[in-house]
């Protein structure tokens, strides 16, 4: 029997990586529909619409990032093919890969600490501004705001951390913190949210994260880093040579990305006002925490995906794309009837919640919207996986479309046309056009090297 449900594990991809990135995302999809039923207790209409907006902008930290992340993961992956950790807890292994190593965690350091300065400063004035123009009375959001842009700003600054582990294969380890710093923030914000904090819930929620961070990476992972911050590097990356070609593809990319998704908010904000903003958030993020639990499949592989690449074992990599594929289609459609069959029946009762929440037409639209979205998700961590970004001009052509249709259908149909042009968007450009890359870029990349590595 055990050896059968092993076989079957295997064959499922699941391992503890994946065990522990599901359960992190499934905490928090499953915690979602608590948080949004105290707020909708707590929060007036006006104040949950500040939440939802709160937490759109603070994605506008992909500008900081500017796609270093993603380049990181695969770098790092490379060079730890070549590399372990000791029993002691540090970096073993081939030193010029380990100085290549201590070279990209010394100078993505250094990028995300200015870049956490940078957001502070700039998005805390330029959100002051924003809020301003449609500022509610009774809605105490400037002193929240600015606290929750520091305490996201010091949360930059640790993410180059995060990233190292992740493509040092520690993800099982990686993931199983953060679900229970996952739990504990959710926790301190229920907590805060029914003493009255209200906005403050989530900057106390941020604080709480950025403590507990610090203690596990100190606890557990200290001689990592010590061995790549203390190490005299002598074989360095260089970032103009072998970072940027990729990185600034991926930052166009990802600000791309931003206009696709977390910008949809801030725009409802901006055109409808601060009660449908928080309808429209709160079912978007309803959607995005399923759409993460179905990502998680493709998300913890990452590291996996570039070690396979690294030694040009192609066949292997292909295999492991479809069976994502396969899977996660599997797990998000299913949950997606069930996010939306949730929604139909709440209105169709006429449940109060139900006006905290889309009408089921525009949910509908953003769960084929997610769908399709996700569908691509694998397919970008396996070309990525080559340290190349193949998807610049799509991500330009989605972010225009996407910020030009939205702005246009919000006009004229409401939240409704919002939803409509992001389905629209994703399934009629994103889904073929992404296809189309993984066969040319395959076809291209791969070819010359044939299977004489498998």
């Amino acid at each position: 029997m055990h050896k059968h449900a092993r076989i079957l594990l295997n064959r499922l991809h699941i391992n503890r990586a994946l065990v522990y990135g599901i359960l992190n995302s499934g905490w928090r999809f499953a915690s979602g529909p608590i948080t949004f039923i105290l707020i909708a207790k707590y929060f007036t209409k006006e104040t949950q619409g500040y939440y939802f907006t709160f937490s759109s902008l603070m994605a506008l930290q992909t500008l900081i990032e500017l796609g270093l992340g993603s380049v990181i993961i695969n770098f790092s992956s490379h060079e730890w093919s070549k590399l372990r950790l000791n029993e002691n807890g540090e970096i073993d292994g081939d030193r010029s890969a380990c100085s290549r190593l201590a070279s990209l965690g010394q100078f993505s350091l250094k990028w995300f600490s200015i870049g956490g300065v940078i957001f502070t400063i700039a998005v805390s004035i330029w959100g002051l501004q924003f809020f301003s123009e449609k500022s509610t009375s009774g809605v105490d959001w400037r002193g929240p705001w600015i606290g929750l842009c520091i305490s996201t700003g010091i949360t930059i600054a640790l993410t180059p951390l995060w990233f190292l582990l992740e493509g040092c294969n520690q993800v099982s380890n990686a993931y199983l913190f953060r679900m229970y710093q996952g739990i504990c923030m959710s926790l301190i914000a229920w907590i805060a949210v029914m003493m009255g904090a209200e906005l403050w819930a989530a900057v106390l929620s941020t604080i709480l994260g950025i403590l507990l961070a610090l203690y596990f990476l100190y606890k557990k992972y200290r001689h990592f880093y010590l061995s790549i911050f203390s190490f005299n590097v002598e074989n360095r990356i260089s970032w103009r040579e072998e970072l940027l070609p990729m990185q600034w593809r991926l930052a166009v990319a990802s600000l791309g990305g931003y206009f696709i998704g977390s910008a949809l908010t801030p725009i409802v904000f901006k055109y409808l006002g601060p009660i449908e903003a928080g309808r429209f958030g709160m079912t978007y993020n309803l959607i995005v925490g399923a759409g993460g639990v179905a990502a998680m499949w493709g998300s913890v592989r990452a590291s996996q995906f570039g070690m396979l690449a690294s030694k040009g074992k192609y066949g292997e990599m292909d295999e492991l794309l479809v069976q994502l594929l396969v899977i996660g289609a599997g797990v998000l459609l299913g949950f997606a009837a069930l996010i939306w069959l949730f929604v139909l029946f709440i209105n169709h009762y006429d449940y109060k919640f139900a006006q905290r929440l889309l009408p089921p037409l525009p949910t509908l639209f953003l769960v084929i919207g997610m769908v399709a979205s996700l569908i691509c998700h694998p397919i970008g961590i396996y070309l990525r996986a080559h340290r190349r970004e193949p998807f610049l001009l799509l991500s330009i052509v989605l972010g225009i479309v996407t910020l030009v249709t939205t702005i246009l259908f919000v006009k004229y149909f409401m939240a409704t046309g919002v939803a409509l042009a992001y389905a629209m968007v994703n399934v009629c450009i994103a889904v073929p056009w992404t296809c189309a890359i993984y066969f040319r870029a395959k076809r291209k990349w791969q070819s010359h090297q044939g299977r004489s590595q498998e």
